[in-house]
């Protein structure tokens, strides 16, 4: 009976657990005001004012924030005010935690170290993008390596007079087939 009691027990904190957590995130972001405009809702809730102004009447606030650490990206979720039973809309927003594309790029690589999206032998699309100048070719990589990491990729390219000539280049790994070709 104890045993069984236990289980149960267990169980109901884990239950209460997963409805509770979530909502308190929610009430400090719903404590943030309602503004006129989505902009002025996340400029209001980047200041983070703490006096919680008025939830309800027209206008928007912030509900919610949804890093991307593999995009890049962050989401900010934004409710209406004055209908809350309406689905809330998610925006895009570019640096709203102020977190740089190098801390992003560093954080991206940290979180998938060990995972080798190209392996050794794969045909990659070797990339660069310019101000006024795209190049992109296809190769084979040398090395296996993660998003983040660095590879070599051999380029096989046909000269008129000698045949078949290698040419291997370095490239940054970010995503599957796709390395991005260093300077």
């Amino acid at each position: 009976m104890s045993k069984n009691h236990n289980s149960w027990s267990r169980a109901f904190f884990c239950w209460t657990a997963a409805l509770i957590l979530p909502c308190s995130t929610h009430v400090s972001f719903a404590q943030t005001g309602c503004a006129k405009t989505p902009a002025a809702a996340m400029q209001r809730f980047r200041a983070a004012s703490s006096v919680p102004a008025n939830t309800e009447g027209p206008g928007y606030r912030v509900t919610g924030i949804r890093p991307d650490p593999v995009l890049g990206q962050t989401w900010v979720s934004i409710a209406n005010c004055e209908h809350p039973d309406w689905p809330e809309a998610s925006f895009r927003v570019e640096g709203f935690d102020g977190v740089s594309s190098r801390r992003v790029e560093r954080a991206r690589a940290d979180l998938f170290p060990s995972v080798p999206v190209v392996r050794a032998g794969d045909i990659v699309r070797l990339w660069r993008q310019e101000d006024l100048l795209r190049i992109e070719v296809t190769g084979v990589a040398e090395q296996s390596g993660g998003i983040g990491k660095m590879i070599r990729v051999r380029l096989l390219r046909r000269s008129m007079d000698d045949g078949p000539k290698d040419e291997e280049l370095t490239g940054i790994v970010r995503g599957p087939s796709d390395v991005e070709m260093l300077p």
